[in-house]
């Protein structure tokens, strides 16, 4: 390029700009249009591809268990980008970090985007506590299990007129649900 516009009689200025779509060497841009008319020994400029930027390398930080704005900072601060999804955890406390990508003291580029998933605690599942009143105790424990609640037995002797080994009461707590089975021991009066 700049040989051709000595030719012409035209001056030539070189700035470098990395570019990762033009080839390391290659022309750019130019500040004149190609074709237009310009005075007698006027400088042109064209911009030249240094190639792709290197950015540089640094280890990522371990943010694992840190709460989220913590983590968001210190990554931020050490030149990353945050992106941040959220997920259930019975063992990692609400709004804390439960994993990385890329992992904690590993090596990106500056700028890399890192992300966290947060706690959001345990995933708590409502369900309606289905009635199992009159019902035999294979039937009822089958019936509470099969809506993840936990069944917790006691055996009664009763003089009601309710069937033998059947349910008699049920009572209901935040996830155990407590049953009450019935053994007829019917005393017939004298």
């Amino acid at each position: 390029a700049k040989a051709a516009l000595n030719k012409v009689n035209l001056g030539y200025k070189a700035v470098y700009k990395a570019s990762s779509t033009v080839e390391s060497g290659k022309i750019i841009s130019q500040d004149k249009e190609a074709g237009s008319s310009v005075d007698k020994n006027t400088t042109i400029t064209v911009t030249v591809s240094s190639g792709e930027e290197t950015k540089a390398t640094a280890t990522v930080p371990s943010v694992t268990g840190m709460t989220e704005s913590n983590a968001t900072s210190v990554l931020q601060n050490a030149g990353f980008s945050v992106n941040t999804d959220y997920s259930y955890s019975d063992t990692v406390e609400s709004g804390n970090v439960i994993s990385q990508s890329p992992s904690g003291s590993s090596s990106a580029q500056e700028g890399t985007t890192v992300t966290i998933v947060v706690s959001r605690g345990k995933e708590v599942k409502n369900v309606t506590v289905p009635n199992v009143l009159g019902l035999d105790e294979s039937t009822a424990r089958q019936t509470l299990e099969s809506n993840d609640l936990h069944v917790s037995v006691n055996y009664v002797t009763s003089a009601s007129n309710v069937a033998y080994g059947n349910v008699i009461s049920q009572l209901q707590f935040w996830h155990i649900c407590t049953v009450r089975f019935f053994y007829y021991n019917y005393c017939k009066p004298l």
